[in-house]
């Protein structure tokens, strides 16, 4: 039984007890479980930052990047400045040190917008999402390509043939992988229509990796629904969150069966305009998630946050909390040419 179990202090009294460890005078203590006390110190910690390493040199843009868990190797992606061409390269890190592996270019025809990326664990594959310009915007068509870390000392990276999602005008892309049915979730604004998602199923392994395509299906037709879209999985409840943006925020949820993709009622997570790039992760630990967004009704633009519950495809949310003096340049406010707070998904 704890000392502490017939402790009682009174106010305005002195009472004596035995320490614990060395005790300055003047000094803060706490009390044990053991009724002894010990002063309350500080505990440091360091932080090992390591130094930029160069992944090319020449001028790059619309970067993103994604961790393989299979092999431990980290995959850049990016587009060259000079030609839009899509390029790539691996790396391992080591420490606080990153190498890179071969420079690899998986598509020569110019890129739009930024290419985006998400790993699938169960086939030990990453699927670039991407939209490609051939002509006037009706024909910047969207795509997939299915790459892997491969290699002797798994420093090269290998790509299938890119396969086309859409043969319109898809102007943006976020991608996600679902861990229950080892498929991907692929979202997509289709310009004049509203925005979807459908199911990506991958098979065949290097040069003959490829994607197939489940049924489009709407989560979205407002004409004023935008590029800033996030998604995130909830392991918890096994389904999607996807946020957006119409002038005002919104949120559902999206299930993957067989090759469909179903959604719970969209809610609304902001009365006012959403934008940013609405970054939004799943924190396994609680089983809830966390939606950002830049408040669009604001002249400074501050960031807020919500926390998320899912519940039987429902959503509910936590308190507004804004995020004060962070004036962020992300990689979706370069596209767009404006700076934004808390805006994007890499800081």
């Amino acid at each position: 039984m704890s000392n502490l179990t017939t402790l009682t202090l009174k106010p305005g009294k002195t009472e004596s007890f035995t320490a614990s460890g060395a005790i300055a005078a003047g000094k803060p203590v706490i009390l044990n479980d053991a009724g002894t006390v010990t002063q309350v110190g500080e505990t440091t910690h360091s932080e090992a930052v390591g130094s930029p390493t160069v992944a090319t040199v020449a001028a790059a843009s619309n970067p993103n990047i994604v961790y393989d868990s299979v092999n431990d190797r980290v995959v850049a992606i990016w587009w060259r400045s000079s030609d839009k061409y899509g390029l790539a390269r691996v790396g391992t890190v080591s420490g606080t040190s990153i190498t890179w592996g071969t420079l690899t270019i998986w598509r020569t025809i110019a890129l739009d917008e930024t290419p985006q990326i998400a790993f699938n664990a169960n086939t030990g594959q990453f699927v670039i999402a991407f939209t490609e310009v051939t002509g006037n915007q009706g024909t910047n068509h969207g795509w997939c390509v299915v790459g892997e870390v491969t290699g002797t000392n798994k420093n090269e990276l290998t790509f299938g043939a890119p396969v086309k999602s859409y043969a319109g005008w898809a102007p943006k892309h976020r991608i996600a992988y679902d861990p229950d049915t080892y498929k991907m979730l692929l979202l997509q604004k289709q310009a004049g229509t509203g925005a979807y998602a459908c199911a990506v199923t991958l098979s065949g392994t290097g040069t003959g990796a490829t994607v197939s395509y489940g049924t489009f299906a709407q989560y979205t037709s407002s004409s004023n629904s935008d590029a800033h879209v996030g998604v995130y999985y909830d392991t918890s409840q096994n389904c999607f969150v996807i946020a957006w943006n119409e002038n005002t925020g919104y949120a559902r949820t999206a299930t993957i069966s067989g090759t469909s993709v179903s959604y719970g009622t969209a809610s609304t997570f902001y009365s006012g305009s959403a934008f940013g790039g609405i970054p939004a992760t799943f924190d396994s630990e609680a089983n809830k998630g966390i939606i950002a967004w830049v408040d669009g009704n604001t002249g400074n633009k501050i960031g807020k946050l919500r926390v998320v519950t899912v519940a039987n495809n429902a959503l509910s949310f936590g308190n507004v909390t804004t995020i004060y003096s962070c004036l962020l340049y992300t990689s979706d406010a370069a596209d767009e040419r404006s700076s934004v707070d808390l805006g994007g998904r890499r800081i």
